[in-house]
């Protein structure tokens, strides 16, 4: 293993967002009168609006608007965090500090919309400690495809295989497993199944213990 780059999913990884976002879309979706089940959005985890449209559609009626409690639920989650600042996941800063002590350029690969993302990076005081931030509109496919990831790595000007992804979905770990990386899984709100194990070469309960692969 010859690691010579970092790549990091944000929510999920860095930024504790992933219940947050699950409350939000629930509330924004009963604004509209729909009562979403948690399943849908947990099942949308790691995956941008593209894809996410068409598993959350099959679980309401046909006039369920996608579009509109969509931007609901971002300024939702935007008012939080304007509030209270992002919350940063354990043992992130000291991940970080280690990877950017020792010299590794670093990436965040999201789903998320520019505009979110940077104001979540901004609020947690990362924007200017990644080196390359690469966001859903920069691909043509989102996670679970590669395209992500191998932006990412374009962009820091190092070969997937000697890249470090560090996830906490499915369609995170597929896609950085399918752009050729060497993957870490923390858990979030999903536990490792069958098809996330596959696709991860280390799991660990915090990003803190990935250290040791640095």
């Amino acid at each position: 293993m010859d690691i010579r780059a970092v790549i990091c999913d944000m929510d999920g990884v860095l930024f504790d967002t992933e219940n947050l976002a699950v409350d939000c879309w629930i509330k924004a979706a009963a604004g509209f009168g729909y009562d979403l089940p948690r399943q849908a959005v947990i099942d949308t985890i790691g995956i941008d609006a593209r894809g996410s449209k068409p598993i959350l559609s099959a679980y309401l009626p046909a006039g369920f608007d996608y579009d509109a409690t969509r931007r609901i639920k971002t300024e939702l989650m935007a008012e939080f965090i304007r509030a209270r600042g992002v919350p940063v996941k354990d043992g992130v800063r000291e991940f970080l500090a280690a990877a950017k002590q020792r010299g590794y350029p670093m990436a965040v690969a999201t789903s998320t919309e520019r505009s979110s993302a940077l104001m979540r990076l901004k609020s947690a005081g990362f924007d200017k400690l990644f080196d390359r931030l690469v966001f859903s509109q920069d691909v043509k496919r989102g996670k679970p495809a590669p395209d992500i990831f191998l932006l990412a790595a374009q962009k820091l000007g190092v070969p997937p295989e000697n890249c470090l992804a560090v996830e906490d979905s499915p369609a995170g770990l597929e896609a950085a497993k399918a752009a050729g990386m060497t993957t870490v899984h923390v858990p979030d709100l999903m536990q490792p199944n069958e098809r996330m194990k596959e696709n991860s070469d280390h799991i660990f309960s915090s990003i803190r213990d990935a250290i040791s692969l640095l």
